[in-house]
Protein backbone atom coordinates (compact mmCIF):
# COMPACT_ATOMS: atom_id res chain seq x y z
CA UNK A 1 0.00 0.00 0.00
CA UNK A 2 2.82 2.11 0.89
CA UNK A 3 5.32 2.32 -2.04
CA UNK A 4 8.04 4.23 0.01
CA UNK A 5 7.98 2.12 3.18
CA UNK A 6 8.14 -0.67 0.36
CA UNK A 7 10.77 0.09 -1.29
CA UNK A 8 12.66 1.21 2.24
CA UNK A 9 11.97 -2.47 3.27
CA UNK A 10 13.67 -4.17 0.33
CA UNK A 11 16.52 -1.69 0.77
CA UNK A 12 16.88 -2.26 4.27
CA UNK A 13 15.97 -6.41 3.96
CA UNK A 14 19.00 -6.02 0.94
CA UNK A 15 21.53 -4.40 2.75
CA UNK A 16 21.28 -6.61 5.85
CA UNK A 17 21.99 -9.71 3.51
CA UNK A 18 24.91 -7.99 1.97
CA UNK A 19 26.36 -7.13 5.35
CA UNK A 20 25.33 -10.83 6.92
CA UNK A 21 27.38 -12.12 3.83
CA UNK A 22 30.74 -9.91 4.41
CA UNK A 23 33.78 -11.81 5.77
CA UNK A 24 33.84 -9.95 9.04
CA UNK A 25 37.99 -10.06 9.97
CA UNK A 26 38.42 -8.63 6.61
CA UNK A 27 35.47 -7.29 5.29
CA UNK A 28 35.21 -8.31 2.03
CA UNK A 29 31.93 -9.66 0.71
CA UNK A 30 31.33 -13.43 -0.55
CA UNK A 31 30.97 -14.59 -3.89
CA UNK A 32 28.62 -17.22 -3.40
CA UNK A 33 25.84 -19.31 -1.54
CA UNK A 34 24.63 -22.27 -3.09
CA UNK A 35 21.46 -24.16 -1.91
CA UNK A 36 20.98 -27.49 -2.04
CA UNK A 37 18.33 -29.45 -3.15
CA UNK A 38 16.09 -26.61 -2.77
CA UNK A 39 16.76 -25.88 0.54
CA UNK A 40 17.22 -22.96 2.68
CA UNK A 41 19.10 -25.37 6.05
CA UNK A 42 22.01 -24.11 6.92
CA UNK A 43 23.37 -27.61 6.78
CA UNK A 44 22.88 -28.25 3.21
CA UNK A 45 23.90 -24.78 1.84
CA UNK A 46 27.48 -23.99 0.93
CA UNK A 47 29.23 -20.26 1.60
CA UNK A 48 32.06 -19.58 -1.08
CA UNK A 49 35.17 -18.29 1.39
CA UNK A 50 36.31 -16.06 -2.13
CA UNK A 51 35.76 -12.83 -3.38
CA UNK A 52 36.06 -11.51 -6.90
CA UNK A 53 37.14 -7.60 -7.08
CA UNK A 54 33.88 -6.79 -8.41
CA UNK A 55 32.15 -7.88 -5.35
CA UNK A 56 34.40 -5.70 -3.47
CA UNK A 57 33.91 -2.35 -5.78
CA UNK A 58 30.02 -3.02 -5.16
CA UNK A 59 31.01 -3.44 -1.16
CA UNK A 60 31.87 0.02 -1.38
CA UNK A 61 29.13 1.17 -3.07
CA UNK A 62 26.18 -1.02 -0.33
CA UNK A 63 28.24 0.66 2.25
CA UNK A 64 27.66 4.07 0.87
CA UNK A 65 24.31 3.60 -0.07
CA UNK A 66 23.07 2.05 3.25
CA UNK A 67 24.55 5.16 4.77
CA UNK A 68 22.88 7.26 2.85
CA UNK A 69 19.57 5.47 3.53
CA UNK A 70 20.13 5.87 7.15
CA UNK A 71 20.37 1.74 7.72
CA UNK A 72 23.88 2.44 9.29
CA UNK A 73 25.83 5.76 10.76
CA UNK A 74 28.90 6.93 9.80
CA UNK A 75 31.14 5.43 12.47
CA UNK A 76 29.61 2.12 11.41
CA UNK A 77 30.05 2.85 7.79
CA UNK A 78 33.55 3.80 8.29
CA UNK A 79 34.67 1.14 10.25
CA UNK A 80 33.33 -1.48 7.44
CA UNK A 81 35.09 0.64 5.12
CA UNK A 82 38.37 0.61 6.92
CA UNK A 83 38.78 -3.43 7.67
CA UNK A 84 38.00 -3.73 4.05
CA UNK A 85 40.55 -0.75 2.91
CA UNK A 86 42.91 -2.56 5.40
CA UNK A 87 42.31 -5.57 3.68
CA UNK A 88 42.83 -4.02 0.36
CA UNK A 89 46.21 -2.62 1.44
CA UNK A 90 47.95 -5.98 2.12
CA UNK A 91 46.70 -8.28 -1.02
CA UNK A 92 48.88 -8.99 -3.80
CA UNK A 93 48.43 -6.87 -6.82
CA UNK A 94 50.18 -6.92 -10.69
CA UNK A 95 51.06 -3.47 -11.81
CA UNK A 96 48.71 -1.77 -9.38
CA UNK A 97 45.65 -3.95 -9.91
CA UNK A 98 44.04 -6.59 -7.97
CA UNK A 99 43.71 -9.91 -8.98
CA UNK A 100 40.34 -11.59 -9.95
CA UNK A 101 39.82 -13.74 -6.80
CA UNK A 102 40.78 -13.40 -3.52
CA UNK A 103 40.21 -16.00 -0.09
CA UNK A 104 38.16 -14.01 1.82
CA UNK A 105 39.55 -15.44 5.08
CA UNK A 106 43.34 -15.84 4.13
CA UNK A 107 43.92 -12.92 1.67
CA UNK A 108 45.61 -15.01 -0.98
CA UNK A 109 44.64 -14.62 -4.44
CA UNK A 110 42.92 -17.86 -5.79
CA UNK A 111 43.32 -16.35 -9.67
CA UNK A 112 46.46 -15.34 -11.49
CA UNK A 113 43.96 -13.07 -13.99
CA UNK A 114 43.75 -9.22 -14.09
CA UNK A 115 40.26 -8.05 -15.23
CA UNK A 116 39.55 -4.82 -17.36
CA UNK A 117 36.14 -4.68 -16.31
CA UNK A 118 36.62 -6.11 -12.59
CA UNK A 119 39.18 -3.26 -12.20
CA UNK A 120 36.91 -0.62 -13.38
CA UNK A 121 34.37 -2.04 -10.95
CA UNK A 122 36.59 -1.81 -8.06
CA UNK A 123 38.17 1.40 -8.94
CA UNK A 124 34.58 2.78 -9.27
CA UNK A 125 33.26 1.60 -5.37
CA UNK A 126 36.63 3.00 -4.33
CA UNK A 127 35.87 6.44 -6.13
CA UNK A 128 32.40 6.67 -4.42
CA UNK A 129 34.11 5.78 -0.63
CA UNK A 130 36.67 8.44 -1.38
CA UNK A 131 33.78 11.25 -2.58
CA UNK A 132 31.48 10.06 0.31
CA UNK A 133 33.92 9.74 3.03
CA UNK A 134 36.63 12.58 3.12
CA UNK A 135 38.37 11.03 5.93
CA UNK A 136 39.09 7.98 3.94
CA UNK A 137 40.16 9.64 0.69
CA UNK A 138 43.85 9.40 1.17
CA UNK A 139 43.67 5.54 1.48
CA UNK A 140 41.37 5.18 -1.24
CA UNK A 141 43.07 7.76 -3.81
CA UNK A 142 46.18 5.88 -3.07
CA UNK A 143 44.57 2.07 -4.44
CA UNK A 144 42.78 4.15 -7.31
CA UNK A 145 45.67 5.86 -8.19
CA UNK A 146 48.19 2.56 -8.15
CA UNK A 147 46.87 1.39 -11.45
CA UNK A 148 47.21 2.92 -15.34
CA UNK A 149 44.93 1.76 -16.99
CA UNK A 150 47.30 1.77 -20.21
CA UNK A 151 48.03 -1.41 -18.61
CA UNK A 152 44.54 -3.28 -20.34
CA UNK A 153 45.07 -1.09 -23.71
CA UNK A 154 46.42 -3.15 -26.68
CA UNK A 155 47.87 -0.86 -29.06
CA UNK A 156 47.79 -3.30 -32.09
CA UNK A 157 44.22 -3.68 -32.19
CA UNK A 158 43.28 -0.04 -30.47
CA UNK A 159 41.09 -1.09 -28.24
CA UNK A 160 41.03 -2.28 -24.47
CA UNK A 161 41.93 -6.22 -23.45
CA UNK A 162 39.61 -8.44 -21.19
CA UNK A 163 42.80 -8.33 -18.87
CA UNK A 164 46.01 -10.14 -18.51
CA UNK A 165 47.41 -13.38 -16.96
CA UNK A 166 49.59 -12.98 -14.51
CA UNK A 167 50.94 -16.26 -14.84
CA UNK A 168 51.76 -16.29 -18.50
CA UNK A 169 52.98 -13.22 -18.70
CA UNK A 170 49.99 -12.75 -21.69
CA UNK A 171 47.38 -10.42 -22.18
CA UNK A 172 44.18 -11.65 -22.87
CA UNK A 173 42.89 -11.91 -26.46
CA UNK A 174 39.67 -11.24 -26.82
CA UNK A 175 38.99 -7.40 -26.85
CA UNK A 176 36.55 -4.99 -25.98
CA UNK A 177 35.13 -3.22 -29.48
CA UNK A 178 31.79 -1.85 -28.74
CA UNK A 179 31.30 1.14 -25.69
CA UNK A 180 27.70 -0.27 -24.51
CA UNK A 181 29.23 -3.69 -23.39
CA UNK A 182 29.95 -4.51 -19.70
CA UNK A 183 33.48 -3.05 -19.99
CA UNK A 184 31.96 0.63 -20.21
CA UNK A 185 32.57 1.92 -16.78
CA UNK A 186 36.43 0.45 -16.93
CA UNK A 187 36.39 3.05 -20.41
CA UNK A 188 34.97 5.56 -18.48
CA UNK A 189 37.52 5.07 -15.28
CA UNK A 190 40.46 4.36 -17.70
CA UNK A 191 39.27 7.71 -19.56
CA UNK A 192 39.08 10.41 -16.33
CA UNK A 193 42.28 8.78 -14.90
Amino acid sequence: RDSQAFLRRVAADTWRGLDALADKDHGLPLDRVEFQRGSLAADTTKIGDYTSVTNIGFHFLAIAAAYELQLINREQALERLKTTLTALETMETFHGFFYNYYNTTTLERTSAFISFVDSGWLTAGLMVARQAFPELAARCARLIEQGDYRFFYDDKHELMSHGYYGDRGARSTYHYGVFYAESRLGSLVAMAK
